[in-house]
């Protein structure tokens, strides 16, 4: 049977602090024998303005956050949903995509979804 670990947490305008707790959480639940982790929507950056999206939008396969991802599921040798996090939209640098992205046990990028409706 696979063990799944829902993380909750309160994100707020840090992406810094957002993720180291976010580390934190993933940790506890590696601990407890997760072996699939779903973080939620917004952990990475949960912005006072709109714009503050736009600052820390990240393309695809690189970036501070997707590299946190990565290397998180990695290190824990566990799957691991990324909530949502801000992705350029291609050809509107006034956008982003709220996508979730799907990494394996060895922290390789494998699913992307991006999100329809606004949060």
């Amino acid at each position: 049977m696979t063990i799944l670990a829902a993380i909750q947490m309160v994100s707020g305008p840090s992406v810094a602090e957002n993720l180291a707790a976010a580390a934190e959480l993933l940790g506890q639940a590696a601990a407890g024998g997760a072996q699939f982790a779903v973080l939620p929507e917004n952990f990475a950056l949960m912005g006072l303005r709109e714009s503050d999206k736009l600052d820390a939008r990240e393309t695809e396969g690189d970036g501070p956050i997707q590299a946190f991802l990565a290397g998180q599921a990695a290190r824990h040798r566990l799957w691991l949903a990324g909530g949502t996090l801000p992705l350029r939209t291609a050809g509107d640098e006034g956008r982003v995509r709220a996508a979730c992205l799907l990494f394996d046990d060895l922290g390789r990028s494998v699913a992307r979804y991006d999100k329809v409706h606004l949060f």
